[in-house]
């Protein structure tokens, strides 16, 4: 494919071996590079401008997860892994995953006004919303064309389902976008997790889950695989919520604090606005201080320095520092559980490894 970028190296895609076997980590490491051959390997588009949009979109790989937890998970069920027709459809269904992952990155870009991704442009920055949105669909089709090339029927329809959770999540983002309901924490936590689940951990679950149906694992072990790659998600996103308070715009590759400027009350203000908790010490005086914060970030959509350093503060006697870690461990441990009596071996071994890095990592 003429536009397409050349494939990343198999060192830059090591994950830690947390004691794994060098054979597991270098078979892993290759799987990964297929899988972003795989990626490359769509249908070229005829018009130019969509040439010049795949090239771009495509042209900086991000860190692979999702098709990482396929494969590891694919692993736990296939030993070894190794170049052949189930081969190619592990690929093919960790690569789908991964460009409905990068689709819907394209897709949010426009509809947050986004101008910078992992530390570049935005696509829609460089060639306009149309063009990116137009992209983003391109994306969608040649992951369903690659689901359906595989021809297992549940996992075309498994991703469908996250296609629709995706347009769910999204829409109850944007339906409690600058919405403010005082010191009714409790009541918007239900919609917070309803937006993660759909915005980002259905397509962990179905990264996960899909692997294990396409290996005709039983049911059993299929729902276990969901529920970790689900809690996975949560965990992953919550992480990314707490780093938008703590992380800088270099480290994050996009301006931090944008959640709040952008009107989404996420899991560190929740937690410090719910006075029901008994872990939340704040007190009245500051819980109506962090109100009126938010009121006045809402208005405005700008969080300048004096009060951001008002809002850390605030976040600090609520102990969220504390508190939001022990919630990403909560979401992380139940991952763990998820899949505790599967055998022991490298796969597994990754998978936890896996999980601990992604909710500790800086950016």
């Amino acid at each position: 494919m003429a536009f397409a970028p050349s494939p990343p190296s198999a060192a830059a895609e090591t994950i830690p071996s947390n004691g794994c076997s060098d054979t597991f980590n270098a078979t892993l490491d290759n799987a990964l590079v297929d899988v972003r051959t795989a990626i490359l390997d769509i249908v070229p588009p005829e018009g130019s401008l969509l040439k010049e949009a795949m090239a771009y979109a495509l042209g900086k790989p991000g860190k692979l997860l999702r098709p990482k937890l396929g494969v590891l998970m694919a692993s736990c069920f296939l030993d070894p892994i190794t170049p052949s027709p189930t081969y190619a459809s592990i690929l093919e269904t960790a690569a789908a995953a991964e460009m409905i992952h990068l689709a819907t990155l394209l897709h949010d870009d426009v509809l947050d006004h986004a101008d910078t991704r992992r530390g570049r442009p935005t696509l829609n920055r460089v060639l306009g919303n149309t063009t990116a949105i137009l992209s983003g669909d391109y994306l969608l089709a040649q992951a369903s064309r690659k689901l359906a090339k595989v021809g297992v029927l549940r996992n075309v329809a498994l991703f469908s389902d996250v296609l629709a959770d995706l347009c769910d999540g999204e829409l109850e983002q944007h339906r409690t976008q600058f919405l403010w309901e005082g010191t009714q924490a409790a009541s918007v936590w239900e919609s917070y997790l309803r937006k993660s689940i759909g915005k980002t951990a259905s397509l962990f679950r179905a990264a996960c889950s899909s692997q294990a149906i396409l290996l005709e694992q039983p049911e059993t072990v299929i729902a276990q695989a969901a529920t970790y790659g689900e809690a996975f998600g949560l965990a992953f996103q919550l992480m990314d919520d707490w780093l938008d308070y703590t992380a800088s715009a270099e480290t994050l590759g996009k301006p931090a604090l944008g959640d709040l400027c952008n009107g989404m009350l996420t899991a560190p203000i929740l937690l410090a606005l719910d006075t029901t908790d008994p872990h939340n010490p704040i007190t009245p005086a500051s819980h109506a201080a962090l109100c009126e914060v938010i009121r006045t970030v809402f208005d405005t959509q700008t969080l300048p320095e004096p009060t951001a350093i008002t809002l850390h503060a605030l976040l600090a006697e609520a102990h969220v520092p504390q508190r939001m870690p022990a919630l990403i461990e909560h979401y992380s441990q139940k991952a763990l559980t998820a899949i505790t009596l599967w055998p022991e071996g490298d796969a597994k071994a990754q998978l936890t490894n896996l999980i601990t890095t992604a909710a500790s990592r800086p950016s």
